[in-house]
């Protein structure tokens, strides 16, 4: 995938409800697990907002080869009253827990 040469602005990204523990994508644009070899180059990220991570652009997620070259990420914005929140332009993230994992390791744990 090759995303170039766009004006990504005054966007907005919000979990399930205002004030919820779910955390949301990116206000601009998300890259999640398995989008390979993608190559985000010459665009202009500004005026976006994420009640989540990354109001801006975020890598989640492993993939293979992405490349994030030559852009203006600018006046993002990431905040949420309830949860911490990372990056407010850019953030490189790593995958969200599996939920049958974390109920298998909490109901281990006496």
């Amino acid at each position: 995938m090759n995303v170039h040469h766009n004006d990504v602005t005054n966007n907005l990204s919000l979990g399930d409800a205002l004030y919820s523990g779910t955390p949301s994508a990116a206000g601009g644009v998300s890259f999640c697990t398995g989008a390979d070899s993608y190559k985000f180059n010459y665009n202009w990220v500004c005026g976006n907002m994420s009640g989540g991570d990354a109001g801006g652009v975020a890598h989640a997620g492993f993939s293979n080869d992405g490349i994030i070259s030559h852009n203006w990420i600018i006046f993002n914005q990431s905040q949420n009253p309830t949860i911490p929140t990372n990056g407010g332009g850019l953030a490189v993230l790593g995958a969200a827990p599996d939920a049958t994992a974390r109920m298998a390791r909490n109901a281990a744990t006496p």
